[in-house]
């Protein structure tokens, strides 16, 4: 049964981006020291922080998430 469900997820995931509605973005260098800056100034956790960076170096201003700490951020829109 736990293995289905990576199978249903391989398989959703694998139809996106054979379809080109799945793109992976780098991380750079640069992103991660924003990442530290923006963790500091908003309280995040690096690993908030670091989604928070790559939102703002590639023009992301809408996240899908439950996590509250995201409403801290004033370039993302937090859609529950």
């Amino acid at each position: 049964m736990f293995l289905k469900g990576y199978e249903i997820a391989w398989s959703f995931l694998d139809e996106l981006y054979s379809k080109d509605r799945l793109v992976f973005i780098s991380i750079t260098m640069q992103v991660v020291s924003d990442a530290a800056e923006i963790a500091t100034k908003y309280r995040l956790l690096p690993n908030n922080a670091l989604i928070a960076a790559t939102c703002r170096h590639y023009d992301i201003n809408s996240i899908v998430t439950f996590d509250e700490d995201f409403k801290k951020v004033p370039w993302l829109k937090v859609i529950p």
